[in-house]
């Protein structure tokens, strides 16, 4: 165990769409949103309840040596949503990665730094 006042998992999602159909419009994001659990088994079970049996496909970042750290997951769906009984169609990709977060408030020298 740490000695770090918080130690927890933060989900960052990132939400994008694309409209079905013939379109020239490329992937778009709409919403953004971080959750934060205590243990990594409600981190998985989140994303169970959430993406279920979605597509996924793996995430990575290039790290400077030019090698790639896989960072997250990309669940890929259909999604669809009514407005006036006409219904509108897209496709979602929501990029979603899990970071560890263990970090100790730091308030001494505080008023100095900021001053």
């Amino acid at each position: 165990m740490s000695n770090c006042e918080y130690d927890y998992y933060e989900v960052k999602v990132t939400k994008t769409m694309k409209p079905m159909g013939r379109t020239e419009r490329g992937y778009e994001t709409f919403d953004r949103n971080r959750e934060s659990f205590d243990t990594l088994g409600q981190v998985r079970q989140y994303l169970e309840d959430t993406y279920n049996t979605c597509k996924r496909v793996k995430m990575y970042r290039d790290l400077p040596d030019g090698e790639a750290e896989h960072i997250g997951w990309i669940y890929c769906f259909k999604n669809s949503e009514a407005d006036h009984g006409k219904y509108h169609y897209w496709w979602q990709q929501d990029w979603v990665d899990v970071i560890h977060i263990q970090a100790t408030t730091i308030t001494k020298g505080l008023r100095r730094a900021l001053s």
